[in-house]
């Protein structure tokens, strides 16, 4: 999200600060697991796990995103999308849920329209999916597509397809140990070196030597990509709003 930030502090106590489109200061929630943001500007929403396990969301929760699954249950982990409106949940036993919009099939239809545009119609927004690919642990939500982390360390994706951020490289089959998400660009972790592919547009895709070793943990921007590196963070991609200039005193970081 462009215009917000997002912060679990205090046991875990919700703080919201920056722009309130939509009511994304209105926190409904007052202690949470797990935060995901998404969307961007006037489609900017906030997703969060309960200390139930329970799905919470507020912002705008236009093209369906309101209709959280009614037989979700307890989750273990979520996801939303990269700068539109899907979002995406892990069940208490690894099976994908995803709803909002699905116009790219990045909710997981059988059909899994790749690379082709579905329309936005009603058919396409509010209902839910799941998506039958085994056990996972973790999941990630681009614009327009899903990525998902199987419990054996396989890589899947599907949705939009047309900069290549579904079709995943012979190097993220196995062994792979988190994921991340950028709007048309995707990324995961492998023994301590940064995997990226997809838009590559702005460079977020070409992996700096620093980032090839001793990483453990990852995230990605629209169009850049974030490492965690013994205590220190890197940063590659577009740089137009200083997103990848780190800053000099940042200290020792964690997460």
């Amino acid at each position: 999200l462009d215009t917000c930030d997002v912060a679990g502090k205090n046991s875990d106590r919700v703080f919201v600060w920056g722009s309130d489109y939509n009511g994304l200061q209105n926190v409904p929630v007052s202690t949470v697991t797990h935060i995901a943001v998404g969307g961007a500007e006037q489609y900017g929403f906030i997703m969060a796990l309960d200390l139930q396990g329970s799905v919470r969301m507020w912002g705008n929760l236009s093209y369906g995103l309101q209709n959280i699954p009614s037989d979700l249950g307890a989750c273990t982990a979520i996801a939303a999308s990269n700068g539109y409106t899907h979002a995406v949940a892990i069940q208490a036993n690894g099976k994908i849920r995803a709803w909002g919009f699905n116009g790219w099939g990045q909710c997981g239809t059988e059909s899994e329209r790749r690379g082709g545009y579905a329309g936005d119609t009603d058919s396409y927004r509010g209902a839910s999916w799941s998506k039958n690919v085994g056990a996972c642990t973790q999941v990630a939500a681009g614009y327009s597509y899903t990525v998902a982390l199987k419990i054996d360390g396989e890589v899947l994706a599907w949705g939009g397809n047309w900069s290549g951020q579904c079709t995943i490289p012979v190097s993220a089959n196995s062994g792979v140990s988190a994921i991340a998400a950028g709007r048309d660009h995707t990324i995961a972790l492998k023994d301590g070196a940064v995997l990226a592919w997809g838009n590559n547009g702005y460079g977020q895709c070409t992996i700096p030597d620093s980032a090839n070793s001793g990483v453990t943990a990852i995230a990605g921007g629209s169009n850049h990509t974030i490492a965690l590196k013994a205590d220190a963070v890197l940063a590659w991609g577009n740089n137009d709003y200083g997103q990848c200039t780190v800053p000099s005193d940042l200290g020792p970081c964690v997460q």
